[in-house]
């Protein structure tokens, strides 16, 4: 069996609204925080002139993470083999190795107690409305047999917390499995997010963070969402301040 997930030419479609419509930058599930808070998003940072490309040491290390995440996930590695191996720029260490390994374990102890599997870099994509949202979720694991669905998120950093329950991104990238799964005519039962930050143990909080949302609640973030990225696409759509600004390319 092999999941049903990922982008196939008869899949792609272009986001095309009615009428006059904005330029927007991509929304995808990991920068929704900012747009499902912020209808001007999209637009501000579409309009931005280009940026020399600066060498950013935390998200280098992170992206590095994530190449061993995958590598080791697909291949059946672990990540202690591949100590003093170059990802990028960054060489893998033990706190990278025992990083990566602990969400392994996560992944494989779920693919054994829900007789699953599990599939890494998975490219999704969602229908709201007008616009097709896409994005590439670090695992989706699926169960025939118990019907457990898995959107599970990895994190390599460790400055800011990262909570599972009602994160936006992990919930659209349910959706957008479960999506695939009903065009697939396949049904699902229990569905899980998770967040895995190893490197982040504040106050003796679980460093893999799980979120079991109701249907109702994956359909009100749906219904949000296809509203947002409506707004989205309306010229001079308005900026609205918040704590999502933090990240922002676009904020003052």
């Amino acid at each position: 069996w092999r999941a049903p997930w990922g982008l196939t030419q008869e899949h792609e479609m272009p986001n095309k609204a009615k009428g006059k419509q904005a330029l927007v930058c991509k929304l995808s599930p990991s920068n929704s925080d900012k747009w499902l808070n912020c209808p001007g998003y999209g637009q501000a940072v579409a309009a931005l002139p280009p940026r020399e490309e600066v060498l950013n040491d935390a998200a280098d290390e992170g992206t590095a993470a994530h190449s061993l995440f995958e590598y080791c996930g697909r291949m059946g590695v672990p990540p202690q083999d591949l100590l003093g191996s170059k990802f990028g720029r960054f060489t893998v260490d033990d706190e990278m190795a025992s990083s990566v390994q602990a969400a392994l374990l996560w992944v494989r102890d779920w693919e054994v107690k829900r007789a699953g599997s599990v599939q890494h870099e998975v490219p999704l994509e969602l229908p709201l409305g007008d616009y097709v949202l896409t994005g590439t979720s670090d695992v989706i694991g699926y169960s025939h047999k118990t019907l457990a669905l898995l959107a599970f998120d990895y994190k390599h950093g460790q400055g800011v917390w990262v909570d599972a329950e009602n994160n936006s991104q992990v919930g659209l990238y349910i959706l957008a499995a479960i999506h695939y799964l009903e065009k697939a005519g396949l049904k699902y039962g229990e569905v899980l997010g998770v967040i895995a930050q190893p490197r982040i143990d504040w106050s003796g909080r679980p460093v893999i963070r799980e979120w079991m949302p109701t249907r109702q609640t994956l359909e009100a973030l749906k219904a949000r969402a296809v509203e947002a990225t409506y707004e989205a696409l309306i010229p001079g759509a308005p900026r609205r301040a918040g704590s999502h600004c933090k990240w922002c390319p676009a904020a003052a």
